[in-house]
């Protein structure tokens, strides 16, 4: 059985890769376990952890579910706080998103 909080390092990689967190990786890892706001910053990083923290409770309670599109649809969907506008909905390449990384953009 996964644990939200074993999830931490993939949560702590994509929200400072894509998203500019800016709470460390400990920091991280206590919020998905306790819930503690000691390393979190600002309102920001607090809705994106919420978020992660969410999509990581969705991964771990559906593990048998194939990675198909109803699943990235409802990982999309868990994204409520610092996500799309409208989560859960699919968007196009006219709709021009895209996220800037220390990587390029994607």
């Amino acid at each position: 059985m996964i644990r939200i909080e074993d999830l931490a390092d993939v949560v702590y990689a994509s929200g400072s890769v894509f998203n500019g967190l800016s709470a460390n990786r400990l920091d991280t890892r206590d919020f998905l376990a306790t819930g503690s706001t000691k390393g979190v910053t600002s309102r920001a990083d607090l809705a994106l952890l919420e978020d992660l923290k969410d999509v990581a409770h969705y991964v771990a309670s559906h593990t048998e579910q194939p990675v198909d599109l109803d699943y990235v649809i409802a990982v999309n969907s868990a994204m409520t706080r610092s996500g799309a506008l409208i989560p859960g909905q699919l968007r196009t390449k006219t709709d021009h998103i895209g996220v800037d990384t220390p990587y390029g953009r994607h």
